[in-house]
């Protein structure tokens, strides 16, 4: 009996601090499996408001990206009733871009890519550059024909003014003679002749001026105006009108005449002369 006393004695007495230290012990555990269970509810938190903010990037991306419509963020999940307040936390930097090359596929509004309206500027401008050219051609072309052609009739008139010229001074060469002076008016109207009118002339010089001298004649000529009717590159036929004044010893005075013929002019050498006259009615 006193054995067991003693044992059980030892036994009570031991009891207590057993108890105790079960009792610590289970309060240790629960404390430990609260501080796991507080510190993954923080980290299922913080979990979730990184995915709120990888959401929130995602569509501030897509909102930025060209022909992408936009679309609006999930909201966030409520946080559990028994979780800690997440500590605050410094929002993390946007990530930069990467920006596309310029040699990248850009694309415009309906889709096609940027190139395509480039390509018709260009063809349009070396179009425009093309009919610039063309019309460039046509007026320089066009100025010189202009140059050719008044150059061609200064010339034509020129050619012209030549042999009305010749005409009229034979004109007046034929119908001047003074019987005093027959032998040089005679030999001026040779010089401004040429082929078969000046032979007939050179044939009849005598006869010529036997008549001149013994009718005492003198004739004065004037041309009233000419034209041209026939234009050739080394002859011409042109029309003379003239009027002339007669006086001989038998009368003072006699009354103008006027005269129309029709003058053929022809290059000798590098002169102009007479070769051939038609009187006209």
């Amino acid at each position: 009996m006193s054995r067991w006393s003693r044992r059980s004695g030892r036994t009570d007495d031991a009891a207590p601090e057993l108890d105790a230290e079960t009792a610590q012990g289970r309060q240790l555990a629960s404390e430990e499996v609260l501080a796991l269970v507080a510190a993954a509810e923080a980290e299922a938190a913080e979990a979730e408001a990184q995915a709120a903010e990888a959401a929130a990037l995602a569509a501030r991306a897509r909102a930025e990206a060209p022909g992408q419509p936009e679309t609006e963020p999930e909201p966030d999940e409520p946080a559990a009733a028994d979780s800690e307040p997440e500590p605050e936390t410094e929002p993390e930097p946007d990530a930069p871009t990467p920006e596309a090359p310029e040699s990248s596929a850009e694309e415009t509004d309906a889709g096609r890519p940027a190139r395509r309206p480039r390509l018709t500027a260009a063809l349009g401008a070396w179009v425009a550059a093309a009919v610039a050219m063309v019309l460039v051609g046509i007026l320089i072309g066009l100025s010189a024909f202009i140059v050719w052609n008044r150059g061609a009739q200064r010339e034509i008139a020129e050619h012209k003014a030549a042999f009305v010229a010749a005409a009229n001074q034979g004109v007046v060469n034929l119908l001047s003679m003074d019987f005093t002076k027959g032998d040089e008016d005679l030999q001026r109207l040779i010089d401004t002749t040429t082929g078969e009118f000046r032979d007939d002339f050179e044939r009849s010089r005598g006869d010529f001026l036997t008549v001149l001298r013994s009718s005492k004649v003198t004739t004065t000529a004037e041309v009233k105006t000419s034209a041209v009717e026939e234009l050739y590159r080394d002859s011409a036929v042109v029309l003379v009108a003239a009027g002339s004044e007669v006086s001989n010893t038998a009368a003072a005075k006699q009354p103008p005449r006027a005269w129309r013929l029709r003058v053929t002019v022809s290059r000798d050498g590098d002169q102009i002369k007479m070769s051939k006259v038609e009187f006209v009615l």
